[in-house]
């Protein structure tokens, strides 16, 4: 399979070497043995054990879908998704947007001004579909792009796996909910800064690592826990996700590691649970 422009800098064990691997796996292998600890591959069931691992991911990314279209997340639906609306609103016309983990589109697609330029990534193909047939906004192929449309949905994800070879190209950038689904939050801060130009925004919003207590009072049950993650039956406003992986960024630690790339970074609470940082780029490289 043709590799993706994007994930030509991405490191793959040396067991994978001389296997075929799919986007999915280009992308997500390392998570998939951090969660499930099948290590190293077996050419005679690799690609069924990942896809097993992956499956599930996406039951659980309609499951999400459903709990947030239900009206009775309030944390989302009184909290983030108004605060994020005054965000995007704000974005004058004509600026060229990413968005790291676009979902099923609903926070930031609607918001859109008719001369803004707006790339949005995400690693389930279910989202993707969902925000694609919704919004009318056209999902990119998996390999290189002649043309690229003003708007568009295309498979990929932070740290690494960003489906752009520029550098500095944008004005925006928005993370809602996505940092505590990786486990390296400095290479994925340090891949996002890499697209941004000088002055750029950003706006990041996750889970509050002071409220990590009341967050895990939402887990049924708990199966793993250490200093930097949660795993277990993740009870949501309307469903549950099943041995979810929640990773808890200590709120400090991510503050100052923004601060480093950044003229500008505030953090602010969000309904108890939630932690929003909003930035601008360093305009002028530390030296």
């Amino acid at each position: 399979m043709k590799r993706l422009p994007h994930m030509r800098g991405i490191t793959e064990p040396a067991d994978l070497a001389s296997l075929p691997l799919t986007p999915e796996m280009q992308i997500l292998w390392t998570e998939f043995t951090r969660q499930t600890g099948y290590s190293p591959a077996k050419r005679a069931d690799y690609a069924e054990r990942f896809y097993e691992w992956y499956d599930k991911i996406e039951v659980k990314r309609k499951t999400f879908v459903d709990s947030i279209h239900s009206g009775k997340d309030v944390y989302r639906d009184e909290g983030l998704h108004p605060r994020l609306r005054r965000k995007i609103e704000s974005i004058e016309d004509g600026r060229f947007i990413i968005e790291f983990g676009c979902g099923t589109g609903e926070t930031v697609l609607p918001y859109l001004k008719p001369n803004q330029w707006y790339i949005g990534i995400d690693t389930s193909r279910f989202s993707l579909d969902y925000a694609s047939q919704t919004y009318g906004i056209p999902i990119a192929s998996d390999t290189e792009q002649e043309e690229i449309p003003k708007k568009y949905l295309q498979f990929g994800a932070l740290p690494d796996a960003i489906p752009l070879p520029l550098v500095k190209w944008f004005d925006e950038a928005v993370a809602s909910m996505v940092f505590h689904h990786v486990a390296d939050y400095k290479t994925s801060i340090r891949s996002m800064m890499r697209l941004l130009l000088p002055g750029a925004n950003y706006f990041i919003a996750t889970f509050n690592s002071d409220a990590r207590p009341e967050i895990e009072g939402h887990f049924e049950s708990v199966t793993e826990r250490d200093k930097t993650k949660t795993v277990g039956d993740f009870n949501l406003p309307q469903g549950k996700l099943p041995d979810e992986t929640i990773y808890f960024h200590d709120n400090q630690a991510l503050h100052k590691e923004l601060l480093k790339y950044s003229d500008f970074a505030r953090a602010e609470e969000c309904m108890g649970i939630l932690q929003i940082f909003e930035g601008i780029k360093r305009r002028i490289p530390r030296k």
